[in-house]
């Protein structure tokens, strides 16, 4: 079974103004194995955003079907979203909010509480090297260290596969390689990571695979 499973997936928005239908993302099929960094290079306005979306169950497709770890992304949406992690450009933290009180908001939303939440909450904030900003609020973190909170918070319930959505966008060279090295040793945990973006560089150093979209289309796999 492959962990992400991608079949002529197809999302049409219609343009009111201009009238016309815009082709975001046009009869894509593609596979993601287990335990694989996949990374989707494209630039702005091709379709990566899109995609992710749609298999995070957060947008339905006109044409198409896609699974994630067999949970169909429209059928199942509600499954999908409890077995994924989903890091956007925004990092989804509450700015007024300790780190701590993030995270133990976010666990939450999974049925983690009390004495359990508290243990994941520890392990994940020793694993990201958080543990000195525990009880200070997100609001005062610099950008590299907001990144690595919503690192965090995506991480909470321990899911089997993340989707990042240009996870070092925007980030200082020393803070994305940091991200980039946490990713890594998200792999070596035999994590399935899908990540979007525009950089090349980036893709390269983390990614097993490659798929290059354009203007909604996929032009190569490698």
């Amino acid at each position: 079974m492959n962990a992400i499973q991608v079949e002529n997936l197809s999302k049409i928005f219609v343009d009111k103004k201009q009238k016309k239908e815009i082709h975001a993302v046009d009869g894509i099929t593609f596979s993601v194995a287990p335990g694989e960094i996949f990374g989707f290079l494209g630039p702005n306005g091709a379709g990566k955003t899109t995609t992710i979306r749609i298999l995070a169950g957060l947008l339905k497709p006109n044409a198409g079907r896609a699974w994630v770890l067999d949970h169909d992304v429209v059928e199942e949406a509600q499954e999908v979203r409890k077995t994924i992690g989903f890091l956007t450009e925004n990092h989804g933290n509450y700015e007024n909010l300790t780190l701590e009180q993030n995270l133990a908001f976010f666990a939450s939303f999974y049925g983690i509480e009390g004495h359990d939440a508290q243990l994941h909450i520890t392990e994940i904030i020793d694993r990201l090297g958080l543990e000195d900003r525990r009880k200070q609020k997100v609001g005062k973190f610099s950008k590299g260290l907001k990144q690595r909170a919503a690192l965090a918070r995506v991480l909470i319930h321990n899911p089997s596969v993340l989707f990042f959505d240009e996870p070092t966008s925007g980030l200082d060279p020393v803070a994305a390689v940091q991200v980039r090295e946490l990713i890594l040793g998200l792999k070596a945990r035999h994590r399935t990571i899908f990540i979007n973006s525009h950089n090349l560089e980036e893709v390269q150093k983390v990614c097993d695979r490659v798929a290059i979209i354009d203007a909604g289309k996929l032009k190569r796999i490698g």
